[in-house]
């Protein structure tokens, strides 16, 4: 039979949830490797791993694009995941609940943001191009646009 398919955005939520209950039992020691990551020699690979995590999880979700909103969604879970996970470290609600409402709230947010961007003009050729290459000058720091 047919499996149901999820809608992306829960996909999404379900993912980050997850990624960020995978913390939960280092939540102590959490804020200690971020600082670890923070450190320049290690953003490239905090960076490569982040962008990773997200590309995956929207490609997963059903995400095939290859034209500019496949950059602007990735940016955009890539900064509620990671405010997600800071509001994570200060939790002391049961189970984290407040987390998992914060999160909902961060994509519900982002969602109506790519709504509003995608029926406006707001977003021209111009801040598309600039955002375009910051990622890939982003890729290219990081290794990631290397000739095989």
């Amino acid at each position: 039979m047919g499996e149901k398919q999820i809608p992306p955005v829960e996909f999404v939520e379900s993912a980050c949830k997850e990624r960020l209950q995978m913390i939960v039992p280092y939540i102590s020691k959490w804020p200690q490797a971020i600082a670890i990551m923070s450190l320049p020699p290690n953003v490239p690979t905090a960076l490569a791993t982040l962008l990773t995590m997200v590309d995956d999880i929207c490609y997963h979700a059903g995400d095939r694009s290859v034209d500019f909103q496949w950059y602007g969604r990735r940016v955009a879970l890539a900064g509620v995941f990671k405010a997600s996970e800071l509001y994570l470290l200060q939790d002391t609600s049961a189970e984290h609940k407040e987390t998992w409402k914060f999160l909902n709230r961060r994509l519900t947010e982002a969602v109506q943001l790519q709504d509003i961007l995608n029926k406006s003009e707001f977003m021209g050729q111009g801040a598309k191009d600039t955002i375009s290459a910051a990622f890939t000058t982003a890729r290219n720091i990081l290794g990631l646009n290397k000739a095989t």
